[in-house]
C-alpha cells in the first residue's frame, strides 16, 4: 500500500467517523424555533425532498469541521518534527531530504539539479555512525513525510466536501428559493421552514500551501 492510500484510509478513519450528524434535522425543533421567521411552507413531497437536502448539506459541513479540526492537529505535529530534524540534526526546514537506512546516509535532494534520470542531485550531509541515532533519524524522516501526506489528503478530501456542499447548496436554492448560507429548521408537520441564527461556523480554514511552509509561516506570526 503506498503512502497516499495508507494516508486516505487513516484519515477517513479517524476523522469522518467522528461526525456527529446534521446541523438540523426535519421535526427537530429546539426552543424558541417557532418564534422564528417563516420563510416557505412546503407540501408533503417538499417536506421530505427538503429535509433530505438539509440533512446532506449540513453533513458536508460537519465532515468539513472534522477535517479542519484534523488539519490543525496535523500541523502542530508536523511544526514539531520539523524543529526536532533541525535542533537535532542540522536539518533546514525549507529544504528537501532523504534518508538511506542501508548506508546510514543522509543526503540533500537538488531540487534545482536534475541527474540524467531526471531526479533531484543528491549531496551527502551526513553519514550517522550509530545505530540508535539512525533509528533516531529515520523515524523522524518517516513521521514527517507521512504527516506531509496526511495533511495533503485533507485538502484534497477538503476540496471535494466542499465541491458537494457547493452542489447541494445551489439545489437547495433552484428547488426552494432558499438562501443556503443561511440557518433553517422545518417542522413536518406544518411544512414550515423557519429562518433562524446559525451556528459560530468560524474555522481556520483547510489550505492548499505546502505544509511545511504553513506550519513556519504560523510558527513566525506567533513570535
Amino acid at each position: 500500500m503506498d503512502g497516499h492510500a495508507m494516508s486516505m484510509r487513516l484519515v477517513l478513519a479517524f476523522g469522518l467517523s467522528l461526525c456527529a450528524g446534521a446541523l438540523f434535522a426535519a421535526g427537530d425543533l429546539n426552543d424558541g424555533v417557532q418564534s422564528g421567521q417563516v420563510v416557505a411552507t412546503l407540501d408533503k413531497d417538499q417536506v421530505k425532498e427538503f429535509a433530505a437536502f438539509v440533512h446532506a448539506r449540513d453533513l458536508r459541513r460537519e465532515e468539513r469541521f472534522v477535517v479542519a479540526r484534523l488539519w490543525r492537529e496535523k500541523q502542530g505535529e508536523l511544526k514539531g518534527f520539523v524543529q526536532e530534524l533541525s535542533q537535532e540534526f542540522g536539518l533546514a526546514p525549507e529544504q528537501a531530504y532523504t534518508y538511506e537506512i542501508d548506508s546510514k546516509s543522509l543526503f540533500q535532494l537538488m531540487t534545482n539539479k536534475l541527474d540524467k534520470a531526471g531526479n533531484p542531485e543528491k549531496k551527502l550531509i551526513r553519514k550517522v555512525q550509530s545505530d540508535s541515532e539512525a533509528q533516531y533519524l529515520s523515524r523522524l524522516m518517516v513521521a514527517r513525510k507521512l504527516t506531509e501526506q496526511q495533511l495533503n489528503v485533507l485538502v484534497m478530501l477538503n476540496a471535494e466536501k466542499a465541491e458537494e456542499s457547493k452542489l447541494l447548496d445551489e439545489k437547495v436554492r433552484k428547488r426552494f428559493g432558499l438562501d443556503p448560507e443561511g440557518g433553517y429548521r422545518l417542522d413536518e408537520k406544518s411544512g414550515q421552514v423557519f429562518r433562524v441564527p446559525q451556528r459560530d461556523t468560524a474555522q481556520k480554514p483547510v489550505t492548499g500551501v505546502d505544509p511545511v511552509t504553513e506550519a513556519l509561516s504560523q510558527d513566525g506570526h506567533k513570535k
